[in-house]
């Protein structure tokens, strides 16, 4: 039976690798009897070894996909497919994935779901399987499940990424984020991905900003029942008056804790315009609705007076936040939240892939998993197991 392509390149590195060991064998031999002698059989070893790995080299451009190799010189990508690469890949996926199974403590089920989910991301989508893989680690130490990031926290990671531009990593940093400040469940992740992909689409703020900002809001808006959409509408309807999602941020984690006033003038401002910010049982109105209140309440004064009881109230910082939502009332506010809501990570994503660029992104990703299933044709256990006995070999030297 014809061997197939993975079958071919293993057996050629498995005897490169027999061969690289007999050279090192001599060399330990000679290193016995005389150590100068030994360093020059080292060095000539050393050589043969470079010269084996070239000649590998060529055999695996000739025996990598012809079909594969004839589209990329079509369309003037040059490609080298070398045992070096395969074993870097394929040991730096292999380290990844050890350490999701030490953040885990996966069952030998689930690390070999978790594994093939990485796999499975990197052939087919934009992003490659070590990507993935240091996603899938991310939400490990941000404290997920197995099951939480095979049930949606790597897809909605993915998401994200894709639909404004982040990495996989820092999306999954984002999202997790966000689901632990709202006391959300792993399933509703995609739906986050969905409401931070329309923040970005309808606001100046890129991923950076949008981290930034949930980063000094998120905590107090879920300690203080904020709803997840209203914080991302506030932000959108903000955000023309911050250089930064930062500062953005940080203005309305201020503005939410001075609607309870924290000074008798405050009290006595709230009162004296009729601002109610909470209702008769104590729980803070939505969003939409504080907005209403700040549009009704202030329009009939003078900049000045504006100015003066929206310090009073608020204080300097927060006092931009308040000023942005009372510009768009609850109809604005409304009309905003609906823009957000309609917004789809998976079609910004799509977007983003439309062209060359996403073309060769997504061939990149390929062609990592080609390497990788060399790699686990034998490879990198051939590798491994000559390695042992090489460093055994040298351990032995007297």
């Amino acid at each position: 039976m014809a061997q197939s392509v993975e079958e071919r390149l293993v057996v050629q590195m498995e005897a490169s690798l027999r061969k690289f060991e007999r050279q090192m064998e001599r060399g330990v031999s000679v290193a016995r009897r005389d150590s100068l002698k030994m360093e020059r059989q080292f060095q000539s070893s050393a050589q043969k070894m470079e010269r084996t790995f070239a000649n590998m080299q060529r055999s695996v451009i000739r025996s990598t996909t012809a079909a594969a190799l004839g589209a990329a010189a079509a369309i003037g990508i040059g490609l080298t497919a070398t045992s070096s690469e395969v074993l870097r890949v394929g040991g730096e996926f292999q380290a990844t994935m050890n350490r999701v199974q030490s953040a885990t403590q996966a069952t030998e089920a689930n690390f070999d779901a978790l594994r093939a989910k990485a796999r499975q991301l990197g052939a087919e989508t934009q992003f490659s399987a070590m990507q993935a893989a240091s996603a899938i680690e991310t939400l490990a130490k941000n404290g997920l499940s197995a099951d939480d990031i095979l049930g949606g926290a790597v897809d909605a990671s993915l998401l994200l990424a894709g639909a404004l531009g982040g990495d996989l990593a820092g999306s999954a940093d984002l999202v997790t984020d966000v689901m632990a400040q709202f006391r959300l469940e792993a399933e509703e992740l995609p739906r986050i991905a969905d409401r931070i992909s329309g923040l970005a689409q309808t606001s100046k703020f890129g991923f950076d900003d949008i981290r930034l900002a949930i980063g000094q809001a998120g905590g107090a808006a879920g300690e203080l029942g904020v709803d997840l959409d209203d914080l991302f509408t506030a932000l959108s309807a903000t955000a023309g008056s911050f250089a930064s999602g930062s500062d953005a941020g940080t203005s309305f984690k201020n503005f939410l804790l001075r609607l309870a006033p924290t000074s008798a003038s405050a009290a006595t401002e709230i009162d004296r315009l009729g601002l109610e910010f909470f209702d008769a049982v104590g729980n803070m109105r939505s969003m939409s609705e504080i907005s209403e209140e700040l549009r009704t309440k202030i329009s009939g004064l003078s900049e000045e007076q504006r100015a003066l009881s929206l310090n009073t109230i608020f204080g300097s910082d927060a006092l931009r936040t308040a000023a942005g939502l009372a510009s768009v009332g609850a109809d604005g506010f409304d009309d905003l939240a609906d823009a957000i809501q309609r917004v789809s990570a998976q079609d910004q994503a799509e977007a983003r892939m439309a062209g060359l660029n996403g073309a060769v992104r997504e061939f990149l990703s390929s062609w990592e998993s080609l390497l990788l299933s060399i790699g686990d044709a034998g490879a990198i256990d051939a590798a491994e197991a000559a390695m042992d006995r090489l460093t055994a070999a040298v351990r032995n030297i007297e």
